[in-house]
């Protein structure tokens, strides 16, 4: 994820995650929710804000904990082109 965001330059990121719906049948569960995440410039203040929507589904381990096995997600809207320059 670092190296990821590395190429926007100096930015601070906040992440709001949101669980809008849990589904659980047997050992596997389906959640839906959505993302907001805040870019802050480090020197200009300036932020960017990004929203997205995910689908995750999850195993139930022998411990009872659950691990992703699959994960999806789409931008609502693409970042501006000023964006990290």
């Amino acid at each position: 994820i670092e190296q990821g965001l590395a190429q926007y330059g100096s930015y601070t990121l906040k992440v709001e995650l949101s669980a809008e719906d849990v589904r659980v049948e047997g050992e596997m569960a389906v959640v839906r929710g959505s993302t907001k995440a805040t870019f802050t410039h480090t020197q200009s203040g300036e932020t960017v804000e990004a929203t997205s929507k995910w689908v995750g589904v999850h195993e139930r381990q022998s411990d009872g904990s659950w691990k992703v096995v699959w994960d999806i997600w789409n931008r609502d809207s693409s970042l501006p082109e000023s964006f990290g320059t």
